[in-house]
């Protein structure tokens, strides 16, 4: 591995690579303007060779190490939060993208060393599929595809047969916290919505659902605090979980690997859900096929630079980030055969009169639903909660639906 370390001082960023001084470039030169930022969309290229030149100047130490590098796997160092933000991994040296060509991983020195990636005889992978129907008293714009995501792990599994035991989770943070019970080098995988505290804006939040699907954002320092040194693997679906900012609970991806997680792969900027269920699914298909987990993420990108309906590729290629705790080699594929899917549960698509298109609407009623269905009996000589919930109205306004 080629191993960049950046430290940045009085505007000037130093390279080391692999230990060895190369040069010096100012650090004015990594900035986006505005205009940069709107052409980053279209033409990450444009962007990526600048920085490649910087990074890699002609005659230095860091060009003559790339040229040698033979196992094609870039692992970058930075120290300050001002060289985080810069979105490295368009690093373009004129003909193709280094993230596309070569493994690149960011790497972070961890508070508490991490745990040894074993190779086990069977592995255990946690999916937290959350889409609330609402946040506080607000409906969100749209659903995320959360049911796909899930339906094509599940195929990636069964085609391979790998020796991993599958568990969809309910999307509370209790019902994660009840799983991570016992839990030693697991993966957990995560899909839904992530953002900003709406009080302390530098805060970043994940939202899960309460058990009447309204949304509950827990906080980055929360959720790290439960899956500490529970996973070596840790996928974050959701939009801002890599994005830098200002505080130690800005960057999730980044502070889980700090916090002694292996391998963390999160997003950094906001990414359509379609694309975030290719790269997963494509990083999930080499990964357990026996890929260390760098070139996993590589052909992940590979696969959404080449997407054709995007049409923005090359942007949305360099969402994802994968922050390590450790440079060494890893591989999750368990030593074990044997794909042990959830326990089968009646499909309500198998009902007769069963909804078959999109549901649209009725997002209050069905947290209220969900509220009163939810309710804990209460002690006796007190008021019960129903045990049924009726709805009752008009012919044709959708009920069966509902």
């Amino acid at each position: 591995m080629l191993e960049l370390s950046l430290t940045l001082a009085a505007d000037q960023v130093q390279v080391i690579a692999n230990a060895k001084d190369s040069h010096t470039f100012p650090a004015s030169g990594l900035s986006l303007t505005q205009e940069q930022m709107d052409a980053l969309v279209i033409n990450p290229a444009s962007y990526g060779a600048k920085i490649f030149d910087l990074l890699f100047k002609k005659d230095t130490e860091a060009a003559r190490q790339l040229l040698q590098l033979t196992d094609r796997r870039i692992g970058l160092r930075v120290d300050s939060a001002e060289l985080t933000v810069v979105p490295w991994e368009y690093l373009h040296d004129g003909h193709s993208y280094l993230a596309v060509e070569n493994a690149f991983v960011r790497l972070v020195t961890p508070r508490i060393p991490p745990q040894p990636v074993d190779q086990m005889d069977r592995g255990r992978l946690l999916f937290v599929p959350s889409d609330p129907l609402m946040f506080g008293d607000k409906i969100p714009e749209y659903s995320l595809g959360v049911e796909k995501e899930w339906e094509d792990l599940d195929n990636v599994l069964r085609d391979l047969d790998a020796g991993i035991d599958l568990l969809k989770l309910p999307p509370t943070f209790d019902a994660l916290q009840n799983s991570l019970a016992g839990l030693q080098n697991g993966i957990i995988h995560f899909t839904g919505h992530g953002g900003r505290d709406e009080k302390k804006k530098e805060q970043f939040v994940l939202f899960f659902e309460r058990k009447n699907a309204v949304a509950h954002g827990v906080p980055a320092s929360q959720f790290l605090s439960a899956v500490r040194g529970r996973a070596s693997l840790v996928v974050l679906s959701a939009c801002m979980s890599g994005a830098f900012g200002r505080s130690d609970d800005s960057n999730l991806a980044c502070a889980l690997a700090e916090d002694g997680i292996p391998f963390v792969l999160g997003m950094q900027l906001t990414v359509p859900d379609g694309i975030a269920r290719q790269f997963t699914d494509k990083f999930y298909r080499f990964l357990f096929a026996g890929d260390d987990i760098f070139e996993a993420a590589r052909q992940a990108r590979l696969a959404v630079l080449n997407e054709p309906s995007t049409g923005i590729g090359a942007f949305l290629m360099g969402i994802p980030v994968l922050y390590a705790s450790t440079n060494g080699t890893a591989y999750f594929k368990p030593s074990s055969k044997g794909y042990q899917p959830p326990e089968t549960r009646v499909r309500l698509a198998a009902l007769t009169g069963a909804q078959t298109g999109a549901f649209f609407g009725r997002q209050r009623e069905m947290v209220e639903v969900g509220k009163l269905l939810g309710e804990e009996r209460r002690p006796q000589n007190h008021t019960h909660p129903p045990l049924t919930v009726t709805l009752h109205g008009p012919g044709g306004i959708g009920k069966t639906a509902l």
